[in-house]
């Protein structure tokens, strides 16, 4: 289920820059120490252009802790930022494997699409690479593993987007030096939707 949250930290709080600062980080203590009662976990940054919550920054950093203790504080598992991205896009973006796990755990909705690219976390693995690593191909593997639709947004040629994603990105990952490029990849390269 979309969350929709609109609250916006005021551009001069010194103390949301210290509570989003201490989540981008990844540091759990800062992070306990800067959230203050009067804060709300769910704010989103004031900046019209970014708009993340502290959860959307932990995630993307990478930190569990950080993500069990806001999550543990209330925040909300898909919270949408201003480019409607949830903080499972912003683990994914970043290929961060555990992060994506607690927060798939937590009940975040490993199918959910941003707004106007249509965007899956599967797609923010992939978003402005140009070559794929080891840690990418594993959070693919978990991404698929934990029920990823690959046949979500079809387009006119009776392709996924995914699936086209991934087929162009075959050859970067065989020629990248990765023994098992595809091991999961091409398993799950799917070519036409059954509509």
């Amino acid at each position: 289920m979309m969350e929709e949250y609109q609250f916006r930290a005021p551009e001069d709080s010194l103390e949301y820059e210290d509570f989003f600062n201490a989540a981008g980080h990844g540091d759990v203590l800062r992070l306990k120490a800067t959230l203050l009662p009067s804060l709300d976990v769910n704010g989103l940054e004031a900046h019209p252009l970014q708009g993340r919550g502290a959860l959307h920054m932990a995630a993307q950093a990478g930190s569990v802790p950080c993500i069990q203790f806001l999550l543990a504080q209330g925040a909300k598992v898909d919270l949408r930022n201003s480019e409607m991205e949830t903080p499972l896009h912003e683990a994914a973006f970043r290929a961060h494997p555990e992060a994506i796990k607690a927060l798939l755990d937590a009940g975040a909705d490993i199918n959910l699409e941003t707004g106007d690219y249509s965007f899956t976390a599967l797609h923010n693995v992939l978003k402005y690479k140009y070559t794929v690593t080891e840690q990418q191909i594993e959070t693919i593997e978990l991404l698929l593993d934990r029920g990823l639709d690959v046949n979500a947004d079809c387009d006119s040629l009776g392709s996924t987007v995914v699936s086209h994603r991934l087929y162009c990105q075959y050859r970067r990952v065989s020629d990248s030096g990765i023994d098992r490029p595809s091991v999961r990849v091409t398993q799950y390269r799917i070519n036409a939707c059954s509509t």
